[in-house]
């Protein structure tokens, strides 16, 4: 197997650990975040990871998408099969959206994973 397959199938598998435990530890703030926006938002979640969020969000907004800097999370997040839920690997620092093109933004367990320079 070459290196480039060996890595991609290490993030996949690094994707499919966080749905399967990091996700589900998650719901309760899932939650409180939901009850939180307003019916008919037009949503960006950064570092969106597997789309839990957005995917929550979706039946209520006009709107929702997702970046995470993880090509794998992102992969697992389309293939979850939501054509309402838009999702695109960027940097939160350079978004490929509009100024003000969303009502809400969100940005939950993204911080941990910067460095000290960031």
């Amino acid at each position: 197997m070459t290196s480039s397959r060996l890595q991609s199938s290490a993030l996949r598998r690094r994707a499919s650990i966080y749905a399967r435990l990091i996700a589900p530890w998650l719901a309760s703030s899932r939650r409180a975040i939901v009850a939180e926006v307003p019916v008919g938002s037009r949503v960006l979640d950064i570092a969106c990871g597997t789309g839990d969020l957005l995917l929550e969000l979706a039946p209520r907004c006009t709107e929702v998408a997702g970046v995470d800097l993880d090509a794998a999370k992102i992969a697992y997040a389309l293939g979850r099969g939501n054509a309402m839920c838009r999702f695109a690997v960027a940097d939160a620092t350079s978004l490929p959206f509009d100024n003000d093109h969303f009502d809400v933004a969100t940005l939950s367990m993204a911080l941990h994973g910067m460095s000290d320079g960031a």
